[in-house]
């Protein structure tokens, strides 16, 4: 066998440092490439993988999720519910569907928005291939909740335009005579009426407002989520205030929770509305909260 002779001492010492130097200089690269990498994301706007927008603070996070569960629904059809389902009775169906499908549904879709980091569609795609259709159907449900919605705000921009006018209009005509002439009700679908200029023209405008308000993406709704959100516990608190200092007000709560039990057996479909109403209330099922 053939010995192949040993480095000199001071040779071995020199590949020695040069391989400690090279290996310092790879661990450098790779920790300023991670740096850059950091920096970058960070100047994406707080975006996440894939270019994915996120909300600025959990804080933010949590405004805008109450913000797409509180609307009109809670406002106006749960009382209205109550009073057409026997009142406090409507409240045991309802309870049942908030802790038996309504958490446990809020919890998932958070869960899976988080854990995949993708939108409605993406994630039905993620979740199983060829599912996308389930996502497509959720954004077609939530664009045409946005077209009644909008077509709400608009006869609310119209009476506070027209709340501001001396005398009030509706003190001429009376208040009937004045919303049917704003709202131009035909007999049916099938007989459209035409456009109504104001109400055409406050529906345009809250449409412009919405755009204006997701153009900026996460940090443009963050903002108007800060400013906006808390205005409807002030005014609801107001209502409240006046509502409980009305004559016969004591009578009227005590009519409405007053349960009516008869109507489990008379009205069966109380539990459709009860679960409807707090998959509504919650905005489950609609890829709002995936997409949080």
């Amino acid at each position: 066998r053939t010995r192949i002779p040993a480095a000199p001492p001071g040779k071995r010492m020199t590949e020695l440092v040069t391989t400690t130097r090279v290996r310092s200089r790879q661990g450098a690269g790779q920790l300023c490439e991670s740096d850059e990498e950091d920096a970058a994301a960070a100047d994406m706007g707080e975006a996440g993988d894939g270019g994915r927008d996120r909300w600025g603070s959990q804080f933010v996070f949590v405004l805008a999720s109450i913000g797409s569960a509180i609307g009109f629904g809670n406002v106006w059809r749960f009382p209205m519910l109550c009073f057409e389902y026997g009142g406090g009775a409507f409240l045991v169906p309802y309870c049942l569907a908030l802790l038996f499908t309504a958490i446990p549904m809020v919890v998932l879709e958070f869960a899976l928005g988080q854990l995949t980091q993708r939108g409605h569609v993406a994630l039905c795609q993620h979740v199983r291939p060829g599912a996308a259709g389930f996502g497509w159907a959720s954004v077609l449900g939530t664009f045409l909740i946005a077209q009644y919605y909008n077509a709400l705000l608009a006869y609310c921009l119209v009476y506070l335009c027209a709340s501001v006018l001396n005398p009030l209009p509706w003190t001429r005509k009376g208040a009937s005579a004045y919303f049917a002439q704003v709202a131009q009700e035909t007999e049916g679908p099938e007989n459209g009426g035409g456009l109504v200029p104001g109400l055409t023209l406050g529906y345009a405008l809250v449409w412009l407002l919405c755009y204006l308000g997701v153009r900026g993406g996460a940090k443009g709704i963050g903002w108007l989520v800060q400013l906006l959100m808390p205005a409807p516990f002030f005014v609801l608190l107001a209502l409240l205030v006046r509502a409980v200092t009305l004559e016969g007000a004591a009578d009227g709560v005590r009519a409405l929770l007053t349960p009516d039990w008869s109507v489990f057996g008379e009205r069966p479909d109380i539990w459709i509305a009860a679960v409807s109403q707090i998959f509504f209330g919650v905005s489950a099922g609609l890829g709002t909260l995936t997409t949080y």
